[in-house]
């Protein structure tokens, strides 16, 4: 299964009834497009995050052109290389979500560092 394989992997399609190999810990943010968990890979047994987006609000109405879109998005991300940003392990589609694979599991969200950060150097 190339879903851990970083750049060097392909999207993967779960279709309907089949299982991600992943265990969900816990939530780490929400927003207005999807949810950020904590996973465990059932493959590697590493720690991951996974970003899940509803597949009808990702790629509601121009079908064709939003999913270029998030291929080039995909294709960017394996190319950022930086210890400051996310590393990119894998995505995947099933039959409800888009959802993106990265590293390292953050401990907060940037809002939560930035209101961290700004009472401490106040």
């Amino acid at each position: 299964m190339d879903l851990e394989k970083g750049e060097k992997g392909q999207h993967c399609l779960f279709r309907q009834g089949e299982s991600l190999p992943f265990e969900r810990k816990e939530v780490l943010g929400n927003g207005g497009f999807g949810q950020v968990d904590k996973v465990l890979s059932l493959i590697s047994f590493e720690e991951y995050a996974m970003k899940r987006v509803l597949r009808n609000v990702a790629f509601r109405g121009r079908r064709t052109e939003d999913m270029k879109q998030f291929i080039n998005e995909i294709k960017i991300l394996k190319l950022l290389k930086h210890h400051h940003i996310v590393e990119y392990v894998g995505s995947y589609t099933d039959p409800k979500y888009v959802g993106l694979i990265m590293s390292p599991v953050a401990e907060m969200d940037l809002r939560v560092y930035l209101t961290h950060y700004h009472f401490q150097s106040s």
